[in-house]
């Protein structure tokens, strides 16, 4: 809309009642703009006292409603969260607002749209045993109802653009709602403990593929979102920076979108490489990737490829997570619950959060962080302060007058891993006879004593964290590990 010059005469374009563009002489010349201007403001206010809804109607013309503009406005865009926007826009903008044109929509029509959209009960999805989810009357969460509004603002604030309309409806009189979980208290069991956490890098390859635990390795311990590290490749790694080797993280797989891109923040950063990191990535670097592959790694092959040598899949990637986590007897989380459990525990460990925020998220972006350089020893001090560690132990078979057991019992315990990442394997708790040591010599057979404690009925094994910085260890059913006599 406006005023514009054709030859010696000034003209005005309007959209008309029927939505479409019109231009026309106002007779007036090039020094008479003020009274074209007057002209075209007549026109527009006679339009929109024609333009009600039975006007509109009545007239079978084609307008241009909400959902019209919503189709367009979808079609031109290419960002990671058109989907969930269109999921957004079918069930919840457009069936109760899609009708109305677009020169029609007024701040009331979204006032009381989000009022209701706030007692939307939630619609339940049907799980793979026939359950449904969540609970019969529920309501959408906060977070839901905010998401919902920031898709509708932005469509309108893009229509403002295209001068489709003047300006945005989306006024508000009330506050919207807090960004809140619906459930205030999931958040606190969505993380891994420490134990948790070592139990999934240490685990034996029969129960999680070597290729899975690398990854799962550089979630927990990198502090990485999944498509960050679905997207790092060893040119990223410089292992001879000291005192940790370096993780450059800057940019991201898209699952939805099938592409690399930038981060969720689009702040890179630089994260120092935690010692057992870095020992898991050196064995998979020396064998594990080339056993996987079939070749030794180049500089731009990503570390932890899919088998078809692209990037891992997130809902993919989720599934095998949760099988994996059962297999070795853990509940299922999120993915994102492993970077989660990194800043907790390193916050736990005496990580100075301030400092700790450069390395997972890099700076915020103010003036003073745009001024500051942290030295590389200085947020490889705080990342190296998490006590998490590959649990090794070798289990020794004992002899069958010890254990009063057959034979193939002590050959239950499941196989090691290979040397390259070797793991603990699963020990078999056995219960210890009260009888005299078996007779022989020592170095044909190992045999064993009875317990220091007479109360106590089984060994013990302990075994060490592979950091030196690392105080923390793990007791396990086992064998003795204090030297025995020879018998």
């Amino acid at each position: 809309m406006g005023v514009f010059t054709r030859g010696k005469t000034l003209w005005i374009r309007y959209r008309d009642i029927d939505g479409k563009w019109r231009s026309e002489s106002t007779g007036c010349g090039l020094h008479e703009e003020e009274k074209a201007l007057k002209a075209l403001d007549k026109i527009e206010a006679h339009i929109r006292a024609s333009r009600t809804p039975a006007t509109v109607a009545a007239s079978g013309m084609g307008v241009l409603t909400v959902r019209a503009f919503a189709a367009k406005w979808q079609a031109s865009r290419d960002i990671v969260t058109k989907d969930d926007d269109q999921g957004r826009l079918d069930n919840h903008i457009l069936p109760a607002l899609g009708h109305i044109p677009m020169a029609d929509l007024r701040p009331r029509h979204i006032r009381e749209f989000v009022e209701k959209l706030k007692v939307t009960k939630k619609k339940r999805q049907v799980r793979r045993d026939g359950s449904l989810t969540g609970e019969e009357g529920e309501t959408i969460a906060p977070r839901t109802v905010l998401h919902i509004y920031g898709t509708l603002r932005s469509m309108l604030n893009d229509a403002v653009a295209d001068e489709v309309i003047p300006s945005s409806p989306c006024i508000l009189k009330d506050k919207l709602p807090e960004k809140k979980d619906k459930d205030r208290t999931w958040r606190r069991t969505a993380v891994f403990t420490r134990d948790e956490v070592q139990t999934i890098i240490s685990a034996d390859p029969q129960h999680i593929p070597e290729d899975r635990r690398v990854m799962y390795a550089i979630m927990f311990l990198g502090a990485m979102r999944f498509g960050e590290a679905a997207a790092v490749t060893w040119r990223d790694y410089d292992a001879a920076a000291t005192p940790l080797g370096k993780l450059v993280v800057e940019k991201s797989y898209s699952s939805k979108l099938k592409k690399v891109k930038t981060t969720k923040t689009d702040n890179p950063r630089e994260m120092p490489v935690h010692p057992t990191l870095a020992k898991i990535l050196a064995a998979w670097k020396l064998e594990g990737f080339e056993r996987f592959m079939g070749r030794p790694p180049k500089p731009e092959d990503l570390i932890v490829p899919s088998r078809q040598k692209r990037p891992r899949n997130a809902n993919h990637m989720l599934r095998r997570f949760h099988e994996d986590l059962e297999r070795v007897g853990l509940r299922a989380r999120r993915q994102h619950d492993a970077r989660r459990t990194f800043i907790s525990i390193a916050r736990a460990d005496g990580a100075r959060p301030d400092i700790l925020r450069w390395a997972t998220h890099g700076p915020t972006g103010d003036i003073v962080d745009d001024y500051t350089t942290l030295p590389w020893p200085t947020l490889c001090e705080e990342v190296a302060k998490v006590r998490v560690s590959v649990l090794e132990g070798k289990v020794i078979e004992l002899p069958l007058a010890a254990t009063g057991r057959d034979a193939s019992a002590a050959h239950a315990i499941e196989p090691a891993a290979p040397i390259a990442l070797r793991s603990v394997p699963a020990i078999e708790v056995i219960d210890m006879i009260d009888a005299e040591t078996t007779k022989g010599p020592a170095a044909e057979s190992p045999v064993t004593a009875k317990p220091v404690d007479p109360q106590e009925g089984r060994y013990t094994t302990r075994y060490r964290s592979v950091s030196t910085g690392n105080e923390q260890s793990k007791w396990r059913s086992g064998r003795d590990s204090n030297p025995r006599p020879p018998a």
